[in-house]
């Protein structure tokens, strides 16, 4: 005998999986990435940069038409050395560097940039994420997770010059 679940199950399990399915369907547009900026200790942070694999080649390929890339390891570093370039973190309106990134490359792709050292008693973050600005009508959307503060969202785009200003306290 075949037993139904409740609806009660069926239901709210329903509405997740649109929902994610939805989410998903936007976050593989070349229009659209996200950027993830969390404190991991005191004054160390981690950037996650994620966007369509389509929408990292569109830059690539602006940003080295006289050396187009021949492998994947290529790819790779030109978007790596794109993004350290573009993308810029500034505390309290000093530069601080990226570091090593690591780049996984897949139809949703990610950049990864780890072990960010920003000086003791930063008030003020500023993040430029200039790494996908010549995509036509591209958004980012940056979440930024301090361990002092509650989670906070912004949206970067032509409007605002893709450039966001972080309250740390």
């Amino acid at each position: 005998m075949i037993r139904l679940k409740p609806l009660f199950i069926i239901v709210p399990a329903l509405i997740i999986a649109l929902g994610l399915a939805t989410g998903n369907a936007q976050a593989h547009g070349a229009d659209y990435s996200v950027l993830l900026l969390t404190e991991q200790s005191p004054n160390q942070w981690r950037l996650r940069v994620s966007a369509s694999l389509e929408a990292f080649r569109k830059e690539v390929k602006l940003h080295y038409k006289d050396e187009p890339y021949t492998s994947a390891q290529q790819f790779e570093q030109q978007l790596l050395q794109h993004i350290k370039q573009s993308l810029t973190l500034h505390a309290n309106g000093k530069y601080v560097a990226l570091g090593e990134g690591e780049v996984t490359l897949g139809h949703e792709s990610s950049v990864v940039f780890k072990n960010i050292s920003v000086p003791p008693n930063t008030a003020q973050l500023q993040v430029v994420n200039g790494a996908t600005k010549d995509i036509y009508k591209h958004t980012s959307k940056l979440f930024v997770a301090s361990i002092s503060k509650n989670k906070t969202s912004y949206v970067l785009n032509k409007v605002n010059a893709f450039t966001a200003d972080v309250r740390l306290n």
